[in-house]
């Protein structure tokens, strides 16, 4: 039963009414107690999550979240779905992680800074075991298919991806900086006098490179969820840290250069920066170290301005060149914070000015016709229907419609081609194909309450539910099943002619379906008629067995449904 459930069988084709009602983990792990409980939730933490998002892009049905999750927990156990919940939760822990390493370092190497315990700064060190953990977690991780766009479990795959891609500037980026301190200097790590050496600028120079980790761990946060509200302002807080971080890695580097040239020359110019804060925290009366953490704030801020930052009245050269290199790259990320609110507000506003219109003047084409408040009430369940607002707003939006014909048809091929290809029959079928395929879908709207298929009528062709939830009527009136997003009905009419509907498909909720008229079917497949026949083969093979077998729970497989 669980290998037929895999080859990706819709709802009408499961011998078992059961099966695919339960999750893998109901089934595999029953029981009450607190300990079953505890083992699966353990379990449901690195498997594929029904609550995340971004799921919606690989799978299109709850069914094929459940059997995703189903090849998981038997094949792949030991790997950690990219889409879990665990995964979820540790790409947002990292970034905490990754900042409060780099600020406790930083703190550690400076000498400008109050001197802490070293109790304090082994914390640090703990830290540093995370980001090694993280590696070992990246490697169990799956990946998508950057082709394809297929998530991949396999663990010789994983290893490979990752070593190829991420690997050697993850290591980079998690070296052990702190430790090695802890090593060489002790407890005696808060020394002031011993960070004046070599050994802590190359120190300080490799810390750099936890940038790296932090880009990465935050360019999850720009993946599209179904909140866009949500989804931007992840995006704006992801250009802030950076923004915040870059600009004190910029500061530091220039602190770096001034404190090299002090170890080689023996001084630097009175004029500096750097030299000021020296003066002031070794003075005679030094001020307390909150002090120097709100200058180091006060000079990342003026970064944003064009104005060198300097506590005497002549500004330094070096420090002036310092400013306006920062002031260069706070303008990338000004620039990158302008298109991000632009996207913002043309999403926000522009859809919704398009569906105004749009739903006034057909309100108002009703009244002229006059047609009865029933329709109107009708027309406006149509229009709150989000697949009805993405359609109204392709027609309607001028870019789209100034986009050549290959391109459009570019798109049309990477929305709909997984349809097609989810289907069994079709999965291996020559790419050129599934793309005919892919133009010659139609796409049709149902609202609720509507009948999407009636019974004792021949089908016209295949129906893909893209998103919706239908019931299955038999000849008696009865509901025997229902049908959600990916799945699929009436493929037996795409090789007969005469076999008609035995049960009826009625709208639960608005759907949209994708329809591939028979007819233009055949004249595709006359190039490929042992495509044909093969495929015909199948379904004949199957419906005969099944109708000899008597195991079918709805009476719809026997005929074009």
């Amino acid at each position: 039963m669980y290998a037929r459930l895999l080859a990706g069988d819709t709802f009408y084709e499961h011998a078992c009414l059961v099966m695919h009602e339960n999750d893998v983990l109901d089934l595999e792990m029953s029981g009450n107690s607190w300990f079953s409980c505890l083992i699966r939730w353990w379990e449901d933490l690195f498997l594929l999550s029904y609550n995340d998002e971004r799921a919606q892009v690989y799978y299109t049905s709850i069914h094929a979240l459940r059997m995703e999750r189903a090849k998981q927990f038997y094949i792949y156990r030991k790997c950690i779905h990219p889409l879990s919940k665990f995964r979820q939760f540790w790409d947002y822990a990292i970034v905490p992680i990754v900042i409060l390493n780099m600020i406790i370092f930083y703190h550690s190497t400076s000498i400008t800074y109050g001197d802490a315990e070293w109790q304090f700064y082994m914390a640090n060190v703990f830290l540093e075991s995370l980001l090694f953990l993280d590696i070992y977690y990246s490697l169990r991780t799956g990946y998508v298919h950057t082709d394809s766009k297929r998530l991949i479990l396999n663990d010789k795959k994983i290893l490979l991806h990752y070593a190829s891609t991420k690997l050697f500037f993850h290591v980079l980026a998690s070296f052990p900086i702190q430790t090695i301190m802890f090593m060489r200097y002790g407890r005696s790590i808060n020394c002031a006098i011993c960070k004046a050496n070599t050994f802590i600028i190359a120190l300080q120079f490799i810390g750099i490179f936890r940038m790296y980790r932090l880009i990465d761990a935050t360019s999850q946060w720009s993946t599209y969820r179904r909140n866009v509200q949500v989804t931007f302002w992840l995006k704006f807080l992801r250009i802030t840290i950076l923004c915040l971080i870059s600009m004190h890695i910029l500061m530091r580097i220039a602190d770096i250069i001034s404190f090299f040239n002090i170890l080689s020359r023996g001084s630097i110019s009175s004029r500096s920066f750097y030299a000021s804060v020296l003066s002031i925290r070794y003075g005679s009366d030094p001020p307390p170290t909150h002090v120097f953490y709100c200058l180091d704030f006060a000079r990342i801020c003026k970064s944003f301005l064009l104005f060198s930052f300097s506590l005497t009245p002549q500004a330094y050269f070096p420090d002036k060149l310092t400013s306006l290199l920062a002031y260069l790259v706070a303008m990338m990320f000004y620039m990158w914070s302008l298109v991000e609110c632009y996207f913002l507000l043309s999403y926000l506003k522009y859809p919704e000015e398009q569906m105004y219109t749009c739903i006034d003047r057909t309100l108002t084409l009703s009244r002229w016709r006059r047609l009865p408040d029933s329709f109107s009430k009708k027309l406006l369940r149509h229009f709150k229907f989000n697949m009805t607002k993405l359609t109204v707003t392709e027609r309607q939006n001028g870019l789209y419609r100034s986009l050549p014909k290959s391109l459009k048809n570019e798109i049309a091929i990477s929305c709909n081609s997984r349809l097609l290809l989810r289907i069994q029959y079709f999965a291996e079928w020559p790419s050129e194909l599934i793309e005919q395929l892919v133009m010659s879908l139609k796409e049709e709207i149902y609202l609720a309450g509507d009948v999407v298929a009636e019974s004792s009528i021949p089908s016209d062709g295949l129906m893909i539910i893209v998103v919706g939830v239908l019931a299955i009527y038999s000849t008696r009136d009865e509901e025997v099943g229902h049908l959600v997003d990916g799945d699929y009905f009436c493929e037996l009419c795409l090789v007969t002619d005469r076999e008609i509907r035995m049960s009826s498909v009625i709208a639960l909720t608005p759907c949209k379906i994708m329809f591939l008229e028979k007819i233009t079917f055949r004249k595709l497949m006359r190039s490929y008629p042992e495509l044909f026949y093969q495929f015909k083969e199948l379904l004949t093979e199957k419906y005969t067995s099944q109708r000899r077998a008597s195991i079918n729970p709805f009476p719809v497989q026997s005929i074009n449904i």
